[in-house]
């Protein structure tokens, strides 16, 4: 300032110096104080007066908006609209910060006011960062300060536009050091803090929000070469590269193996690759997503661990012949690295480009090697194998070191195998791959017997069936399979694959043994079985059916057994009327009833008597059905006016003997509390289905009963339907009206009741249980809704009782 010429009136006592731009404001202790500012124009400085006070002001700094003084009592005041030439009084009325500070340094950027006051909290804009802060360092971007416990903090600024309210809200990283030591300064660009240590040596360390910061930086500038090595040097989760923009890496694959080109930095990457995502959980606090973000749309269906490793193995292909020379190891990885890792496909692709190379054994001795190193659990003479290819497998157990007392006979009787499909098969025998095995053994039909033991031997019936269709060799397989189905009990299936396979006898036996008669019927044209053959056959059916109670069957295998021309036609026609009639088969009845004298008579008796026995069960079902559900509104009424009741008790209840004994409340084993949550559940089952009066599951109870009457009902619908056809044939019409009257009554009913049994919304006293079970919390606390409060339970269990039951209309 000495080539400055000042006027005479200029201040000559001047502190707390600030140069904005092309102007200086200086605090003037005399004659009076003031904050006056001086313009500085072709070496003339012109200087008038910004604000002034009755108090001393001992430090000022320029704003966005105005000036901000601090005066000698640590009162920071905020003085807006100073570009006017008037000048601004100081006093009371001035606004002033809440917090008195210290230590004070102003970020014009984001209009941010940071120092600490007398109890060592650190102050940003009257909001308390932390406390017990010793010191701190503030830049354009990031606040770093030391706390008590020699605690190393960052804070982005930007988090502290956003929170208006912070409480420590952005405290993002933190490194413990030396205790003692002092923040010297930092570099936003860098992420590096300097520090002077309680020996006086300066010491540079790297904080990881800023580091992190950088990183992203970089990544947006697609610079992948400088952001992986940054991120090898201070160990970052290598994922983040990926994780940062998924779609934009992956639109970026070629860019990004250009620019790192370095085999070992590539497959560093890759196999640090997870199927996690580093934003939303390593560093989670530095990106803030959404809470429903998800990067998985970003990635095929199988991760992004696989599509990375697909979409860099296709970069490397389409590249040039130097990259691929220089970075084949890379291409390996894509193989190695996928889940499951494919180590066969990468085997093969060294022995494909094996032979370009001069020296092929040393070539695949080299990557053998490398991939016995990647992957030192994998077997690599089984993935050769499971090429086909014995001298590859030869190659890959010598180079990975194993015995040549153990692999070489193998090899060796492998090798001898002969046509290739036969040795193709023995190698599937020796991987355990029974079913590519009989793929190969299948081509042969030499090896016939070789191929049926090996089916029966792993149960591949199934597979045969395909592999075997229109071959010489199909029936045998079908016979084999319908063999194994008849040792099971699964005689249906069994038939059909023996006349498959055309053994008819064997048929017919399933067929006996299952009871199967319509089989037995097809069947015995084909044998041209004797009458006596076939009607032992027969009546050995239908003394089955007949033990079983299967009424309808038994009158069907009557039907086939005798001949309705001989002379006892009357009497197997009454009997299989009978036998419908028994079996609530009134069509079939009324058509067999046609064809003898006493038919309709018979029909007319047990029509008559059924019409009795569903009258008397109409009855029982509308009385037991008005009775239960005038007992549930009762149950319910007491119980919604017990959750009134207990607004008042606003206590919790930690009751770990629940009746569904809840997960958190229980200090049990893994195995007693799964065994006694089970029995306890077993046991609420079991009142759910009394009708205990007063009982705590009473309402549950009474809706099981419910249900089971309208199951009830709507099955009876089914048979009434030819009830009321077969009653009004046999001239019983004033039965059969009376009979569908009372039933449609009934119905009537139901449908009446079912809103209100089962309300279309849910309420807390229809849903069913004790009290105290439905206010149960996950971790086993009752909390009772306060008065006032919403008495819904915030989760409840919709338990099958209070799922309406549905009842068909208009079945007859």
């Amino acid at each position: 300032m000495d080539n400055i010429a000042f006027p005479h009136e200029a201040p000559l006592f001047l502190s707390a110096l600030c140069w904005p731009r092309n102007k200086l404001t200086a605090s003037v202790i005399y004659p009076a104080y003031r904050i006056v500012e001086i313009t500085l124009n072709e070496g003339i400085a012109i200087s008038r007066d910004i604000c002034q006070s009755s108090s001393p002001l001992c430090y000022h700094f320029i704003t966005k908006n105005g000036i901000m003084v601090e005066t000698n009592f640590g009162d920071w005041m905020c003085i807006e609209d100073i570009h006017d030439d008037r000048c601004v009084e100081v006093n009371e009325e001035t606004p002033t910060r809440r917090q008195q500070i210290f230590d004070c340094t102003y970020n014009a950027e984001h209009d941010l006011l940071v120092g600490r006051n007398a109890n060592k909290a650190l102050i940003a804009n009257d909001n308390i960062l932390a406390s017990g802060v010793e010191c701190y360092s503030l830049s354009d971007r990031f606040v770093v300060y030391l706390a008590s416990g020699a605690a190393l903090h960052s804070l982005q600024l930007f988090t502290m536009e956003i929170h208006e309210n912070l409480g420590g809200i952005g405290v993002n990283s933190e490194r413990y050091i030396e205790s003692g030591a002092a923040i010297v300064g930092h570099d936003d660009d860098e992420g590096r803090v300097w520090l002077q240590m309680p020996r006086g040596n300066i010491e540079e360390v790297y904080c990881r929000m800023m580091l992190l910061c950088r990183l992203k930086r970089m990544l947006d500038r697609l610079q992948y070469g400088k952001a992986l090595e940054e991120m090898r040097r201070h160990r970052v989760d290598l994922n983040l590269i990926v994780d940062h923009n998924p779609s934009r890496f992956l639109a970026n694959v070629e860019n990004f193996i250009k620019a790192v080109n370095d085999n070992e930095l590539l497959n560093l990457f890759l196999f640090s690759l997870n199927n996690g995502d580093t934003t939303t959980s390593r560093y989670a606090k530095s990106y803030r997503r959404a809470d429903n973000y998800s990067s998985a749309d970003c990635f095929e269906a199988d991760g992004k661990v696989n599509t990375v490793c697909r979409k860099i193995r296709e970069c490397l292909l389409t590249m040039e012949e130097c990259y691929m020379t220089r970075l084949y190891g890379v291409l390996l990885a894509t193989y190695l690295k996928l889940v499951p890792a494919q180590v066969a496909e990468a085997l093969l692709d060294i022995s494909t480009r094996s032979g370009k190379h001069d020296d092929r054994g040393r070539f695949e001795r080299q990557w053998i090697d490398y991939i016995a190193v990647v992957v030192p659990n994998a077997d690599l003479m089984r993935a050769a194998l499971s090429l086909y290819d014995v001298q590859l497998a030869v190659l890959a157990a010598q180079y990975s070191h194993q015995d040549p007392m153990e692999y070489l006979p193998i090899l060796n009787r492998l090798r001898t195998y002969k046509p290739a499909a036969y040795q193709r098969y023995q190698i599937d025998l020796y991987l355990e791959r029974y079913t590519k095995a009989l793929e190969n053994i299948a081509l042969m039909d030499e090896y016939i017997d070789e191929s049926v033991e090996l089916i029966r031997r792993h149960h591949l019936f199934s597979k045969a069936i395909l592999l075997y269709k229109n071959t010489t060799h199909y029936s045998r397989i079908c016979r084999e399979f319908a063999t194994s189905l008849y040792k099971r009990r699964i005689f249906d299936e069994a038939v059909l694959l023996f006349r498959r396979g055309g053994d008819n006898k064997m048929a017919m036996e399933c067929a006996e043994s299952g009871f199967l008669w319509r089989e037995v019927m097809d069947l015995e044209r084909e044998l041209k079985l004797t009458s006596e053959e076939r009607r032992s056959k027969y009546l050995r059916i239908a003394r089955h059916f007949e033990i079983v109670g299967n009424n309808a069957e038994m009158a069907d295998v009557i039907f086939v057994l005798w001949n309705p021309t001989t002379e006892v036609e009357n009497d197997y026609e009454q009997e299989r009327t009978r036998l419908y009639c028994l079996a609530s088969e009134w069509e079939r009845a009324v058509r067999c009833a046609r064809h003898h004298s006493d038919g309709i008579r018979c029909v007319s008796e047990f029509a008559m008597k059924r019409f009795h026995d569903i009258d008397q069960h109409i009855n029982l079902w509308i009385k037991q059905f008005n009775e239960y559900s005038d007992r549930l509104e009762e149950v319910r009424r007491e119980k919604k006016a017990a959750i009134l009741a207990s607004t008042s008790r606003d206590d919790g209840v930690n009751d770990a003997r629940s009746e569904i004994s809840s997960e958190t409340s229980s200090t049990m084993s893994g195995f007693s509390r799964a065994s006694t949550t089970t029995r306890r559940e077993k046991h609420v089952e079991r009142k759910k289905m009394t009708l205990t009066r007063g009982s705590q599951y009473e309402d549950a109870g009474l809706l099981n009963a419910l249900k089971a009457i309208i199951c009830e009902v709507d099955k009876e619908q089914g048979e009434l339907k030819e009830l009321l056809r077969a009653l009004f044939i046999v001239d019983l019409v004033d039965e059969s009206q009376q009979l569908q009257s009372h039933f449609s009554t009934l119905v009537t009913l139901i449908n009446q009741r079912i809103p209100v049994i089962w309300p279309r919304f849910i309420e807390p006293h229809t849903i069913t249980g004790p009290i105290h079970e439905m206010y149960r919390d996950e971790d086993g606390i009752v909390r009772l809704p306060v008065e006032g409060d919403n008495l819904m339970p915030p989760r409840f269990h919709l338990s099958s009782e209070m799922i309406p039951p549905c009842l068909r209309t208009n079945v007859f």
